[in-house]
């Protein structure tokens, strides 16, 4: 029988840089203040997925590296905006609270369509519903007060956190240990084709 330290839990996403960072990071703690059970993603693993990949043999480490990198050749490099906040599924029975990343020029759709199907090969479920870039501030626990953080994300207008530069997807591994956040690791970084 196989160990499951053998495998690794990997996903596909663009950091932020620490400036922006530290602006969601304060405008999330902000909103979830006194809202109910929920836990923020710490200041330094906030990141836009791209494609959650799932566990992964540690024998097929390169050649999903190899297969990333391929996919990172569709990036064009440009800019998206972080702004705004919201929930999924909905306010009634919030699940997870994000940031927004409008796309227009469709920078980060491109990446995902293309790692969408690639990475089904190494397990990774392929998305059939539209993409939503955002990042992920926190996940709901437990009773929280969906409703009031409607309201004061409502109250707050337009959240504009910031532009981020996109010119690299990073491949991730992310090491779970109970009662903690989560640990991620940079495994590679891979940019447009020159």
């Amino acid at each position: 029988m196989v160990g499951l330290s053998e495998y690794v839990r990997v996903f596909t996403a663009v950091e932020l840089d620490g400036e922006l960072r530290r602006a969601i990071f304060a405008e999330g703690r902000e909103l979830l203040d006194g809202l109910g059970k929920s836990t923020s993603v710490s200041e330094e693993n906030l990141h836009v997925t791209l494609k959650f990949v799932g566990d992964v043999h540690r024998d097929e480490l390169a050649l999903l590296s190899e297969s990333v990198a391929e996919c990172a050749t569709v990036l064009r490099p440009g800019h998206v905006e972080v702004h705004g906040a919201g929930v999924f599924p909905d306010y009634g029975r919030p699940r997870i609270v994000w940031a927004g990343v409008s796309d227009p020029e469709g920078i980060l759709t491109a990446v995902f369509e293309r790692l969408n199907e690639e990475m089904t090969v190494f397990g990774a479920k392929r998305e059939h519903r539209r993409f939503s870039p955002h990042v992920t501030l926190a996940r709901v626990r437990g009773r929280f007060d969906g409703r009031a953080l409607e309201e004061r994300i409502h109250r707050a207008g337009e959240l504009w956190f910031g532009s981020l530069a996109v010119d690299a997807v990073t491949l991730f591994m992310s090491e779970l240990e109970r009662g903690e956040a989560p640990r991620y690791t940079a495994l590679g970084h891979y940019g447009a084709a020159p």
